[in-house]
């Protein structure tokens, strides 16, 4: 703006002043004169202008604020949701495989249940059919090979009988390994090796004589003594503790209670004994007299049940 203009404007500004002191208030208040001066109208226009400038510099960083605020916003919405996703399909690949695992469980426990059932009931059925009189059996014919041993639904087929409360698999039972392992008893006749006794020592046999001990299952445990002692060479503990009368009453419901207290002090007392044997008989229909013969010679069946 040069110095004559500068000037003008001064004159025109003193003007305005003497108009506005000699104008009624009212008019005044209401700005109906001093908007009509092209004075105040260059000033008020210069000044929208100014300010409609700062307003719309204003907005423009505002916008630009929230767009950037906003697209961090839908960034970490992005992300957040991503790892959602990845963490649920993490959970569901690890159900999933939880349920896989435990389908092939159950499908192997399904599996031995099925043979032990099978193997159970085809032992029932042929015990059904053999002659109810003493009769001679031809020696079962069980293939020994190696390929047989390794296949574990033969090995239990023909060598196991599982208890349905029992669970077993073939990295337990392996008759190929078993072969490779030395299971005897390192034979020391200077100390105890073999524990032998009777949770039911009042059981006896269809021709056991009343009040012969010998005629009892006790009886059997003393002969089975004798017979490792001098055929074989090694020492025997034989219990003859009557764990099945309590007063003078027949009471087996506690019998095993009973005896693995005192049998567990007779191992504390003994720790070279190796092997432990708690001898039965087994009740069978006194009319049923069952034995078989091998290489000549009859014998009676008679189970190993380990545990």
């Amino acid at each position: 703006m040069t110095n004559i203009q500068r000037a003008f404007c001064v004159v025109l500004s003193l003007i305005f002043l003497c108009v506005v002191a000699a104008l009624p208030g009212d008019f005044f208040r209401h700005g109906e004169v001093y908007r009509s001066l092209p004075l105040y109208c260059f000033l008020e226009k210069k000044a929208l202008q100014e300010e409609n400038g700062r307003d719309r510099e204003t907005e423009m960083l505002l916008q630009e604020k929230n767009a950037e605020h906003l697209g961090e916003e839908v960034a970490a919405e992005n992300r957040r949701e991503q790892e959602e996703l990845l963490m649920a399909e993490a959970e569901k690949d690890a159900a999933d495989s939880r349920d896989e695992r435990q389908e092939e469980t159950q499908a192997e426990k399904d599996k031995i249940v099925d043979e032990s059932k099978s193997g159970v009931e085809e032992k029932k059925e042929k015990e059904e059919k053999e002659e109810q009189e003493t009769v001679a059996l031809p020696h079962p014919q069980i293939d020994l090979s190696q390929a047989k041993l390794a296949d574990f639904d033969y090995v239990m087929n023909h060598f196991f009988i599982l208890d349905s409360n029992t669970e077993t698999n073939a990295g337990q039972i392996s008759g190929t390994r078993f072969l490779e392992e030395d299971m005897s008893i390192k034979q020391d006749s200077s100390v105890p090796q073999i524990l032998i006794y009777h949770t039911h020592s009042q059981e006896t046999f269809s021709d056991s004589r009343e009040g012969e001990t010998e005629d009892t299952i006790v009886g059997v445990g003393n002969y089975l003594t004798d017979i490792l002692e001098k055929n074989y060479g090694y020492k025997v503990i034989h219990v003859t503790d009557a764990f099945d009368i309590m007063g003078g009453e027949l009471d087996r419901s506690k019998a095993y209670d009973y005896a693995r207290s005192s049998i567990e002090k007779v191992l504390e007392e003994n720790p070279t004994v190796e092997v432990v044997i708690d001898l039965h008989r087994d009740g069978v229909p006194d009319d049923r007299h069952l034995v078989t013969e091998i290489n000549g010679n009859k014998q009676l069946r008679f189970f190993f049940i380990t545990g």
